[in-house]
């Protein structure tokens, strides 16, 4: 007979730094022989977690319980730890609300720092994997408010240490440091010149740099803890301490009636917006003119002159201008002053033709173009010896329709006007002599050839504009200003 036998199993629960292993006792009465197996469930590993910036969900993952020396585990939870040390279930998992994947997100979870625990589960039997390293969870997905304002995008300083200000975002989170980065050329990104590490005082920052003279372009960025960067605008500005030097200065006649009017400045480079007098000193202005008003544009200074009394005259002479640099003066974008000792403009006014007479040498008052009788024609200012002709061909040509008066390289083709059409026409020509004595012109008629039937008494007038090819001694050419012979005209 058998002697009966109690079989005592024995599984323990050992626990350790790397994981537990889960085990089971159990006790069971009988006679005969018996023979029992151990099964054992391991613990996860490697579990990690992880959340992006500015999320409230957290990414739970691990290696899942090794099956080809133990239990195969029927799921997974899922424990967060808080740092005050409560622990609660995570991913929506309970030990009998299982995970069945080796990855989980741990939803809406409130600002602070956890660490996670994966418990596989099998049966009654469970195995925890050591805790994950910590992870901060921090919601804000708002970047700080920060902007550069000064320099602003496309302006000018004549500082060689300009201010570099804005405002910073000062909420909890919101890093005290402001970051300013600036680039040495004009290329948004470039190469960087300088990098600063500003501290902001609330919500501004200001700091000061030396810079040489040059373009650059400054951009500055700040973070908060929840990794969000916030960048500044990038702003590009110019460094330049050199003052707007006199490129060139003319005057000049713009209605053409013999009197200056106007004076223009250009500079080498673009002005501030004037319109004050008061650095501004002309002497000697041509016909006792006056400063009237001043404008700019551009790299221009227009002076407006108003017209004196005195008599036509649109040459440089003693004429001078001076451009004080004091505060009210003429400046560039960066606010540095220009200014120039006197200086006489160049002269880029035409001379005009003022008065112009035709004389009967005979005193006979024949109304004909007769042989010594004279032309003269006096401008605004001295010819070019080069540009009036020794001699010239005087033309009258008189018909029943029409009669003209021509002297080519000396005046343009003139109608003459209020001829008497109840007297026979006639046609003529000379060749004539000119003779040049500074601004006045003088044509003596030669001997006259006639046409058939000769040339008969006929007065009228004629309004006489002077040949291009007569310039002043600069080259100008004379304005096309026409003027009048007068009525009974003894050339006519």
């Amino acid at each position: 007979m058998k002697r009966a036998r109690r079989l005592f199993i024995l599984v323990s629960v050992l626990l350790a730094s790397g994981g537990t292993v889960a085990a089971a006792f159990w006790t069971a009465a009988g006679s005969g022989s018996a023979t029992a197996t151990v099964g054992t469930l391991h613990a996860p590993t490697r579990a990690s977690a992880s959340a992006a910036p500015g999320s409230s969900t957290v990414l739970i993952t691990w290696t899942a319980s090794k099956a080809a020396s133990g239990l195969e585990p029927t799921g997974y939870y899922i424990l967060r730890h808080e740092s005050g040390g409560e622990t609660s279930a995570a991913c929506g998992s309970l030990p009998r609300t299982l995970v069945d994947a080796t990855t989980c997100s741990d939803k809406a979870v409130a600002d602070g720092s956890y660490t996670y625990t994966v418990v596989a589960r099998y049966a009654s039997w469970t195995a925890a994997s050591t805790p994950s390293s910590a992870v901060k969870v921090v919601s804000d997905n708002m970047a700080a408010a920060l902007t550069l304002r000064s320099p602003a995008d496309g302006s000018s300083t004549n500082s060689m240490t300009p201010t570099l200000s804005g405002a910073a975002g000062n909420a909890t989170g919101d890093s005290s440091t402001v970051t300013v980065r600036i680039h040495d050329d004009t290329a948004k990104g470039g190469t960087d010149h300088q990098t600063l590490n500003v501290t902001r005082s609330g919500a501004t920052w200001s700091t000061t740099t030396k810079l040489a003279q040059g373009t650059y372009t400054a951009q500055a960025t700040q973070t908060d803890a929840a990794g969000n960067v916030a960048t500044s605008s990038a702003n590009t500005f110019t460094v330049d301490t050199t003052a707007p030097a006199l490129s060139t200065l003319n005057m000049s006649d713009s209605n053409a009636n013999g009197k200056i009017d106007r004076v223009t400045a250009t500079f080498t480079e673009p002005l501030q917006t004037s319109t004050t007098t008061a650095p501004w000193t002309l002497t000697n202005v041509p016909s006792s003119g006056t400063l009237g008003a001043v404008s700019t544009s551009g790299t221009v200074a227009t002076l407006t002159i108003t017209e004196g009394s005195g008599a036509a005259d649109t040459s440089v002479g003693t004429f001078k201008a001076v451009l004080a640099a004091n505060t009210s003066d003429i400046r560039d974008a960066a606010g540095n002053q220009a200014g120039f000792k006197a200086t006489a403009p160049a002269d880029l006014a035409a001379p005009v033709l003022m008065t112009v007479s035709a004389n009967d040498h005979r005193g006979n008052g024949a109304g004909l173009m007769q042989h010594r009788d004279t032309l003269v024609m006096t401008f605004s200012e001295a010819l070019a010896r080069r540009s009036v002709p020794d001699r010239v061909t005087v033309i009258e040509a008189r018909s029943a329709d029409t009669s003209t008066l021509t002297i080519p390289g000396l005046i343009n083709s003139a109608p003459i006007r209020g001829a008497r059409s109840n007297k026979t026409r006639g046609s003529g020509s000379s060749s004539s002599t000119v003779v040049l004595s500074d601004r006045t012109v003088t044509a003596t008629v030669g001997v006259v050839t006639e046409a058939p039937g000769g040339l008969k008494e006929d007065g009228g007038s004629a309004q006489i504009v002077p040949a291009a090819t007569l310039t002043d001694r600069v080259g100008i050419a004379a304005a096309a200003t026409p003027q009048s012979t007068g009525s009974g005209s003894p050339l006519f």
